[in-house]
């Protein structure tokens, strides 16, 4: 299992914890799959933003909320499709 992300990218902690019983599936889509590692990266950047929006708590922002909680929920789908079955689900 991955334990210490204190040198990784801050992309990697963060699909960690989203994903923490598949850890080592993100940890070798990081190492192999340029394009995993790009949707980590937007991942990351939606959750982000999406979490400034938030903490402005302003009006004229409430519809691009929406937006960028459906955005991190497609790309959580994204990154679930990339790491395939959870552990417990095989047979």
């Amino acid at each position: 299992m991955v334990r210490d992300l204190s040198n990784s990218p801050p992309y990697l902690a963060l699909v960690v914890r989203r994903f923490p019983d598949r850890a080592n599936a993100v940890a070798r889509l990081m190492a192999t799959s340029e394009q995993f590692q790009s949707l980590c990266e937007d991942y990351e950047l939606a959750v982000n933003t999406l979490q400034g929006l938030e903490e402005r708590n302003r009006l004229e922002d409430v519809q691009r909320i929406m937006e960028y909680r459906v955005l991190i929920a497609d790309l959580e789908r994204e990154l679930e499709a990339c790491l395939g079955e959870r552990p417990s689900e095989r047979h």
